[in-house]
């Protein structure tokens, strides 16, 4: 599994639920993510859905970006999961009342 990859199973959609709002293919865009093909309009597409260039994903530097990326999206992860946590017990030892 290359790093782009990883980036998207951690970030959570399948790539067919990135592929349909960006109205590509999923088998193109799985190829590309693989780095099986290299269609600069499918690139294009991804960089996009992650708000960045596609030299971002695919150039020189890609390797820091995408692990920039993964790193931000854990601390994403571990801030919302916090957050589920809390609420959980809340709810659990408070009740619906946020009130003591």
């Amino acid at each position: 599994m290359n790093d782009l990859q990883r980036l998207i199973k951690l970030k959570g959609p399948s790539i067919r639920q990135i592929a349909t709002p960006l109205g590509v293919g999923y088998h193109s865009l799985q190829k590309t993510i693989k780095g099986v093909r290299k269609t600069p309009a499918m690139r294009q597409a991804i960089a996009s859905y992650f708000n960045v260039s596609p030299d971002a994903l695919w150039g020189p530097k890609s390797h820091a970006v995408i692990r920039y990326l993964i790193e931000k999206e854990i601390e994403h992860q571990v801030k919302r999961r916090a957050k589920l946590t809390r609420e959980e017990l809340t709810k659990q030892y408070l009740g619906n009342s946020k009130a003591a």
